[in-house]
């Protein structure tokens, strides 16, 4: 039966680069989510009618029901 060798412990250069590499990782994600989900050309205009109107206006559902 061969024997295995245990896995090197990480040393603190090790773990450093290790580290860095997640976070950076995991930065250049949040960055694209952003770009895909979040940027400015994905979000709504938002006008004071818009707000009145989404806020004051019965839903389409209370219209329906009126008719009743």
């Amino acid at each position: 039966m061969a024997r295995q060798m245990a896995p090197a412990p990480l040393t603190g250069r090790i773990l450093l680069k290790r580290v860095l590499m997640f976070t950076a990782l995991k930065l250049a994600l949040m960055v694209a989510l952003f770009f895909l989900f979040f940027s400015p050309p994905h979000r709504p205009t938002v006008t004071p009618s818009a707000v009145g109107s989404a806020l004051f206006d019965a839903s389409p559902a209370m219209r329906k029901d009126e008719g009743l």
